[in-house]
């Protein structure tokens, strides 16, 4: 039923996996201790004078100097003569450099060396007679001649070198070339080195990436205009054969823009072309890279996507405009594509010390996925909306019981232009459909689709597992495979693609039988499976049937091969699937679609309510991340004892941020949602404004809960109109007759630091023989403090009304009709089960994590514990004690019921003896 997403996800986790490996073997490098002077195998020997130069030069003709010697004749020679001797060699004057200040038997400079530059290719000379001059002066027996060249096409030293590096071992890119010599064995007085590229280099590494680049565009359009020529009966074969090719077209074509950057040797000619420019510092940059391994391919999909519209709008006809559809793909690729490439780009940027920069590259790579994919969300219109009442969301939690699984939200998904019939299982124990899936399959079909997917949330992370596995495996492989394999670029990415997308298919199509399996288990009702499995094919223009060749690149086996599955294991023959088929197309009792979850229908929609989450979450984690940062930096700065001062007040001042975060919530998140509702109430008839009504959040329960994060279930006005207390919200409407209500109380809300209070009214119908508690709190109010005392005056006022003698008055048209509450179950969450065990470890260790990055940001120190404790750590420290104080509240509530409804039953019994005053009631807990 799950429809994976195109293909993409195993080539980043391979990247990133060969990027930490990379990073590990340059710290590694990078720590590796300097060779020490030459000594003799005794101890009590006199050391042998040595001289060993080393000379690195840049792409620009930039060299670094480092030179190491000891004479025995003048063990504390200052450097200068040496430099002299340098400076003769390279033509140029030595700066000094600034990493190590020159002293005896140790000299670090650089320059420009004086070179014929030709395009990209560099010729130039070292005079060896000063060095050969300065050993035979000082008597070395031995001496050495480093060169490091540019690792890049042409790399030629005139004469050849005495030694020569193994080509590994120009991993570093770099080409190391070593010249020695002696008394006995002088060397030629000029070396002549050249590096760099060719013309022809140059062009042909053009034309490969052209060339790729240009095939997969020119294979799409022949492919496309193919699929609008193509006359056959079975549209979907060709619309299903068309994506299928498109989504590996896409993906090859990323993969074979990887194989040529390396195999065509791209980046270094394009670190050569910046060399001594204004953009030298941007190509030593980790981002140029990734720019050029991202970018062009992520370009060529926005092409190919925008040319696949008129095969989209004839084929599959959807009515998406080609503008977009290009703005999904947009959207799509900064959302997945473009947060990856910043994320290795921070990974990289570790490896050179900067950890400040990579934090802030992670944080631009989380927000522009967020907004990217909100973004993709709004422009597609399938924003998901909570089912939380009606047949659908009871049905699906009564199977969730039987299939042994907690279910915590089902969601509607308006599929919008795109019509995909698909239902999915999503992260946090919830389950999706689209409407145009249940507005075309009866109730029996899609109780099958409902129960194969609450199978697969009975192990959501064993395809994860899989995937994961699948990349270890790849790593693994490559480490290990023959040099053969492993330094030829294109059979590594053929392994790499080979091992990560088989196995974790394998898997995926397994647990799609197993699911199968145990829907029909669930349901008993195998014929409806089959039925399903046919209809989906045909609503999303998929062939019914595939080969077991193109099956191995699918994640889900065809309807055909799943249906015959199904019928062996519930002993139907196979002669008898073509007929099921067309009896299940003629069922028409279908689930209704509640009103209030069609596209923009709904206020206090499930899209608003993330969104407002989403707000507050973002302001938590800065509030946690910098208030102790800052405060700890503040400190440092400050002399004893006023030092110690403002660390110990880090975490009263962090308590005190939250409080006035958590206080002044509901001004950042009412927006202008009381002006919309009084604009939709009205078009229904009803003056909110003129009748006198209150703007109140509704939840149709007993004791505080949760529903999608949020205290209220719906939002609407209270009237009291006569002898009568109304409602009128997006959800529901009712109206309760003073006579009916039983109790009205004052009590408190969700728990909390600042926890908030709420007013819960019990009523009971005695015509109707029901009855029930629901409670409310004031709405578009400015602070929780404010909604407190409003809240106190607003209960005052229904306690005041529902007391006094009943008064009988004509009342709107709109309230008349009103009868008392019909509210089925609800789905919410209790608030004492908020906070598992996991969860809060969760909480705190990701707490310290984004603290962690925001002391970094801030440059606090982090020392080991055992040695002077950083400020770091105590930013961290208090962060995670400040946020577990604020769960606290949530740790000891206790869910208990504020009012307990009397039945109808009750309250006769009660009135039977006597008539019982309302102002002598009690509230009973």
């Amino acid at each position: 039923m799950r429809i994976r997403g195109r293909f993409r996800s195993f080539l980043s986790a391979c990247l990133l996996a060969e990027a930490l490996g990379f990073f590990l073997s340059v710290c590694a490098h990078s720590q590796t201790p300097p060779a020490a002077p030459p000594d003799s195998a005794d101890g009590n020997e006199k050391p042998v004078s040595f001289l060993s130069v080393a000379i690195t030069f840049d792409p620009s003709g930039k060299a670094s100097v480092h030179a190491s010697y000891f004479l025995d004749d003048q063990p504390n020679l200052p450097p200068a003569e040496i430099k002299q001797a340098l400076e003769s060699s390279l033509g140029c004057s030595l700066q000094n450099s600034s990493r190590a200040r020159p002293m005896p038997g140790a000299y670090s400079a650089y320059c420009t060396v004086p070179a014929s530059a030709h395009g990209l290719f560099n010729e130039g000379r070292i005079l060896t007679a000063p060095l050969q001059n300065f050993s035979s002066v000082h008597n070395i027996a031995s001496s050495s001649l480093k060169l490091h060249l540019p690792d890049s096409d042409i790399l030629e030293t005139i004469p050849p070198p005495s030694a020569a590096t193994p080509a590994s071992a120009a991993r570093f890119k770099r080409a190391l070339v070593i010249y020695t010599w002696s008394p006995d064995k002088p060397l030629a007085g000029e070396i002549t080195y050249r590096y760099g590229y060719s013309s022809s280099t140059l062009k042909r590494t053009a034309a490969i990436l052209l060339l790729v680049l240009a095939t997969p565009l020119g294979l799409f359009v022949w492919l496309g205009r193919r699929a609008l020529a193509a006359d056959v009966p079975d549209k979907a074969v060709v619309w299903f054969s068309y994506m299928r090719s498109l989504q590996w077209i896409l993906n090859f074509s990323l993969l074979g823009w990887w194989i040529a950057l390396d195999y065509s040797d791209a980046e270094p000619i394009l670190h050569f072309f910046a060399a001594g420019t204004r953009f030298t510092a941007l190509a030593a940059h980790p981002v140029l890279d990734e720019s050029v391994g991202w970018l062009p391919p992520a370009f060529l999909w926005l092409l190919c996507y925008r040319i696949s519209h008129p095969i989209q709008q004839k084929l599959r006809g959807l009515r998406w405009t080609k503008g977009e559809l290009t703005l999904q793909a947009l959207y799509s690729v900064l959302a997945r594509l473009i947060p990856l490439a910043l994320f290795l780009t921070g990974l990289r940027v570790i490896g050179t010390g900067g950890f400040r920069s990579a934090v802030l590259w992670w944080i631009a790579a989380f927000l522009l996925r967020a907004v990217a994919a909100q973004a993709l969300l709004k422009i597609t219109g399938i924003e998901p909306q909570a089912l939380s009442s009606g047949d659908l969301r009871d049905r699906a939690f009564a199977m969730a019981e039987r299939v042994g699984v907690k279910l915590q939200q089902v969601y509607l998904i308006p599929s919008g232009k795109g019509q995909v019939a698909n239902a999915f299982a999503r992260t946090g124990n919830t389950i999706s459909f689209t409407d145009y899936l249940l507005q075309r399959m009866s109730q029996r079909e899609v109780d099958y689709v409902m129960a194969h997917e609450l199978n697969h949330l009975k192990h959501p992370a064993k395809l994860a597992y899989a995937y994961m596995a699948s990349i270890f495996l790849a790593v693994f492989s490559l480490n290990f495979a023959p040099p053969l394999i492993h330094d030829s670029v294109v059979t590594r990415y053929a392994l790499m693609l080979a091992i990560v997308s088989v196995f974790p298919y394998f898997w995926s199509r397994r647990f799609e039988y197993a699911a199968d399996a145990g829907a029909v288990t669930t349901t008993g009702d195998p014929r409806a499976a089959i039925s399903a499995l046919f209809k989906l094919s045909e609503l999303n223009m998929m062939p019914i049937h595939w080969s077991r060749w193109r099956e191995k690149w699918l994640t889900h086996p065809s309807s055909m091969r799943r249906a015959q599955a199904i019928a062996k294991r519930a002993g139907i023959p196979f002669e008898e699937i073509p007929t099921i088929a067309r009896e299940g197309a003629c069922e028409t009792v279908n689930y209704t679609i509640p009103s209030t979850t069609g596209p923009g229908a709904k206020l206090h929609s499930t899209q608003r309510t993330k969104s407002l989450t989403l707000k507050l979450s973002f302001t938590l984690v800065g509030l946690l991340a910098f208030v102790p940062s800052l405060s700890c930096l503040a400190a440092i700065h400050l002399a004893s004892p006023l030092k110690w001062i403002v660390f110990a007040l880090a975490l009263p001042s962090t308590l005190l941020a939250f409080l006035l975060l958590a206080n002044y919530s509901p001004r950042f998140t009412r927006g202008k949602l009381q002006p919309a509702l009084d604009k939709k109430l009205a078009v229904q008839g009803i003056q909110a404004e003129s009748w006198s009504g209150v703007y109140v959040g509704f939840s149709p329960t007993a004791a505080p809960r949760l529903y999608e994060g949020n205290s209220n279930w719906d939002i609407g006005y209270l009237f009291l109109r006569s002898d009568r207390l109304c409602y009128c919200g997006e959800e529901t409407t009712f109206a309760l007759r003073q006579d009916q209500i039983t109790a009205i109380k004052h009590a408190e809300g969700l728990p909390g630091l600042l926890a908030p209070n709420r007013i819960y009214i019990a009523w009971t119908d005695t015509e109707r023989g029901s009855c029930g508690v629901f409670n409310i709190s004031r709405g578009n109010v400015d602070s929780v403090l404010q909604a407190r005392n409003l809240n106190v005056d607003l209960a005052h006022h229904l306690q005041a009304w529902w007391k006094s003698p009943p008064v009988t008055r004509p009342l709107p048209p709109q309230l008349a009709e009103l009868s008392s509450p019909e509210i089925r179950t609800v789905t919410s969450s209790n608030p004492a089960n908020f906070w598992s065990l996991k969860k809060l470890f969760t909480e705190l260790l990701w707490t310290a994590i984004f603290t962690g990055a925001g002391a970094s940001i801030c440059a606090l120190p982090f020392h080991l514990p055992f040695h002077t404790p950083g400020a770091g750590w105590y930013a961290i420290l208090v962060a995670v004690a400040v946020r577990f104080i604020t769960i606290v509240p949530f740790l000891r509530y206790r869910d208990l019921p504020k009012l307990i409804a009397q039945s109808p039953a009750q309250i006769a019994q009660t009135r039977a003896p006597v008539a019982t005053n309302r102002d002598s009631l009690v509230f009973q807990e």
